[in-house]
């Protein structure tokens, strides 16, 4: 039998590897469309059509009429956004992997977080080059999505419709909203794109990386069109059954203070670390600090592309038009399909109010 370890060499080993450990997990991140990076479904200076899929609980907006045996609009169900917002890092790692974590300043203001904190730091350094990583390090704000892409859309081995998330930074969110809810104009507001029966496709323009452009959002068209057609029923079978919990899923992924810090540094942290007082100085966050990600091009925050977690999706559960009944007699006046919907028409997101930093 070799000579044991000491104790604190057994208990350095185990933190290192808890430390693996913890940064295994953080790419087991739910699957998403990603707008850049190697696995983005559009190349700079190209267009992609993306569907953006109404709130994850839609299932619940119909019931099955006793009497009919039909799905009919359920009237308590309340809605909401179909969005959710939250705060992310993006950072280079060892061998180029790209780490990624939700900050827990998603969900607490006040919450501790090394890599706010080592951004802040850097920011405050005299170096440039310090001060260009902080900026890059620090919190970004994204609004996520369920999403389908393509026309016809994307599918999955198994046949059935690619639903993964897709994450919009500030740019493409308020083009999104501008849509939506025409922005200063409301008369041009086209209401709630994100309706599976009576929605609106977008077209996503991604500018090439070093040049003046930005991000640019634009409808297909001037009509409403459904998810999707009836060449892609069967792809589409219980669809609504298959839409992400986005709530859940930030919850479920965004690590605590001690946790996105075993996540950056490789290590547990001192105490006083996570507080961010002046145990965490320049020379700690240089001692921590991986290769700078490449510089994203105007209004858009290159996240290199981490590979997303593949799992096969959900079986289906219901019928595939249950979650598209016809509207109530009320609401089945023709329209111009020439001419936006107005604001009434539908209920539009408002911009949420971003958290102060």
């Amino acid at each position: 039998m070799s000579t044991p370890l000491s104790p604190a060499l057994a208990d350095q080993m185990r933190r290192r590897a808890q430390a693996v450990k913890d940064r295994m997990a953080s790419s087991n991140f739910t699957k998403s469309h990603s707008l850049t990076g190697k696995n983005a479904v559009v190349e700079p200076g190209k267009e992609v059509t993306v569907r953006l899929a109404p709130r994850w609980d839609y299932a619940d907006s119909v019931r099955l009429d006793a009497a009919t045996k039909k799905y009919v609009p359920n009237p308590d169900y309340a809605g909401g956004l179909a969005y959710v917002y939250a705060l992310e890092h993006w950072w280079e790692g060892e061998g180029g992997k790209w780490n990624h974590e939700w900050c827990p300043r998603t969900f607490d203001e006040a919450a501790p977080c090394a890599v706010c904190t080592a951004a802040a730091e850097l920011m405050r350094s005299a170096s440039k080059d310090d001060r260009e990583y902080g900026k890059k390090l620090q919190a970004k704000e994204c609004f996520i999505f369920n999403a389908v892409v393509g026309d016809p859309r994307k599918v999955e081995q198994d046949g059935l419709a690619d639903i993964r998330v897709l994450s919009l930074n500030g740019v493409q969110f308020n083009a999104v909203s501008d849509i939506m809810t025409g922005g200063e104009n409301e008369k041009a507001a086209y209401g709630d794109i994100t309706s599976p029966r009576d929605g609106y496709d977008l077209v996503f323009k991604r500018p090439v990386k070093g040049g003046n452009d930005r991000w640019s959002v634009r409808t297909c068209g001037p009509n409403a069109s459904p998810l999707y057609g009836p060449e892609q029923a069967a792809a589409f079978k219980g669809w609504a059954t298959r839409l992400i919990d986005l709530e859940k899923m930030l919850s479920d992924e965004t690590k605590d203070s001690a946790g996105i810090f075993r996540s950056f540094y490789g290590r547990d942290p001192a105490p006083g670390e996570m507080e961010g007082d002046a145990a965490i100085g320049t020379a700690k966050t240089q001692e921590a600090r991986q290769t700078a990600p490449p510089q994203a091009g105007p209004g858009e925050v290159d996240p290199g592309g981490v590979d997303a977690a593949e799992e096969s999706a959900d079986a289906p559960e219901s019928p595939d038009d249950a979650f598209m009944p016809p509207p109530p007699a009320s609401q089945r006046a023709s329209k111009s399909p020439a001419t936006p919907p107005g604001p009434g028409a539908r209920t539009a997101p408002a911009k949420p109010r971003l958290p102060r930093r």
